[in-house]
């Protein structure tokens, strides 16, 4: 598992080799996840950082519409080709020290520099085509996303239904990710919302930092957001 990732993540910037060689060896599900003829809207970003709710939180604002999305493959070679086609393109962006920190929730057997290592990749590609996509940072994207999609509208001249934010339609978000949490067997670290034992396994949770490349990943971080980084 951990090579046949490494080799997802060393083909990820390069549209060209990543989008055929995953339409051609990835399982079918995972497909319909991909960048296609059909796609009207992208929604990417790197793991943890609220992707599940930008996505069904898109699809729920839409009502009876239904608009294909490429999501979930936290593959900057998405973002890549929807910029190369003029589609529209939604990142998603969470500070590296708490999306990194959730990762080894999830994955305590893995290198928490690799995880910073992938962080900078995807973020790197992303700062190269920031002003032809919307970036949506963690917390924006849970409290305003509506206001996310308007952005959307209004550079791409779309006419996505706004999502009206709020508590209300926040619950109604959480309720069909936890439907989807559901289906899934043996994935009770990996659901996609908060939760007490997440919350609680975080504290655990010891990261031993490359400094200079923590530094890289903070520096991409305020580059595309404008906000500061943040102090551990």
């Amino acid at each position: 598992m951990m090579l046949k990732n490494k080799i997802r993540d060393l083909l990820a910037p390069y549209p060209g080799l990543f989008i055929p060689l995953y339409r051609m060896l990835a399982p079918p599900q995972h497909k319909l996840l991909l960048i296609g003829p059909e796609t009207e809207i992208v929604i990417e970003g790197y793991p943890r950082s609220a992707n599940t709710f930008a996505v069904v939180a898109f699809e729920q604002a839409q009502g009876a519409r239904q608009v294909k999305i490429a999501h979930h493959l936290h593959a900057e070679a998405q973002v890549l080709e929807a910029v190369r086609r003029g589609l529209p393109a939604i990142v998603l962006i969470r500070r590296p020290y708490e999306a990194i920190r959730s990762l080894k929730v999830a994955f305590p057997a893995w290198d928490e520099n690799y995880f910073l290592r992938r962080y900078v990749d995807f973020n790197r590609a992303i700062a190269r085509v920031r002003d032809r996509v919307v970036v949506a940072e963690f917390e924006r994207t849970t409290k305003d996303f509506g206001g996310i999609i308007g952005e959307v509208n209004a550079k791409f001249g779309t006419d996505f239904a706004l999502f009206p934010d709020g508590e209300e339609a926040a619950q109604a978000v959480f309720a069909r990710i936890d439907e989807i949490n559901a289906a899934r067997e043996g994935a009770h670290d990996l659901i996609a919302r908060p939760a007490a034992h997440k919350e609680k396994a975080k504290g655990t949770v010891s990261l031993d930092f490359d400094p200079a490349m923590l530094a890289r990943a903070e520096q991409l971080y305020t580059e595309l957001t404008g906000l500061p980084a943040r102090k551990h």
